[in-house]
């Protein structure tokens, strides 16, 4: 997908790429494993959780 490529692009010059504060589904967080993504924090608790708080 589109939004993965930063991702693909940033790993495979070295770098480490993390996915965290994110309101992805379970299927989601898989592509970005599978894209490069190999640290993740507070996953599941994103942007959508804040927006009902407000």
């Amino acid at each position: 997908m589109r939004a993965l490529r930063p991702l693909r692009r940033s790993t495979i010059g070295g770098r480490i790429a993390a996915v965290g504060r994110t309101d992805s589904d379970y299927g989601r967080a898989l592509e970005a494993i599978g894209a490069g993504a190999t640290v993740a924090t507070h996953l599941f608790n994103g942007e959508e959780r804040r927006r009902l708080q407000d």
